[in-house]
């Protein structure tokens, strides 16, 4: 990756407390906003895909609680995987919305839990 002046940059498994160690230095203790974009790739198996997007929104969580972020924001998709990032999210922040971009496609179940304004 080309350095971008201002941004450091962290290669790493994100739930590595080694990784989750460096990104708390380099925010200087505290985060100011975790974002995660990630996204299982979907089987089309509704199930198997509300499990995998689930775990994968319990490891971000686990990284909110190592980071101590004032905010999070986070790719779901609708339905189960919507409600759990939703239900956890409400349980570590003040203010928790869903955000759909304008430009996602109206079929896709794709949308964002904003969390804002964590509680210590």
């Amino acid at each position: 990756m080309e350095p971008v002046e201002g941004a450091a940059f962290v290669q790493g498994d994100f739930t590595d407390p080694a990784v989750q160690e460096r990104l708390r230095e380099l925010a200087g203790g505290r985060a100011d906003l975790l974002l995660s974009d990630a996204a299982p790739d979907l089987s089309g198996v509704a199930d198997r895909d509300a499990a995998r997007c689930e775990d994968l929104h319990r490891a971000v969580l686990e990284c909110c609680a190592a980071l101590g972020p004032r905010a999070l924001l986070a790719k779901t998709f609708g339905g189960e995987p919507l409600e759990f990032l939703r239900a956890e999210a409400r349980r570590h922040f003040a203010k928790v919305q869903v955000k759909r971009p304008r430009t996602t496609r109206s079929r896709s179940q794709e949308c964002y839990v904003l969390a804002r304004e964590s509680i210590e």
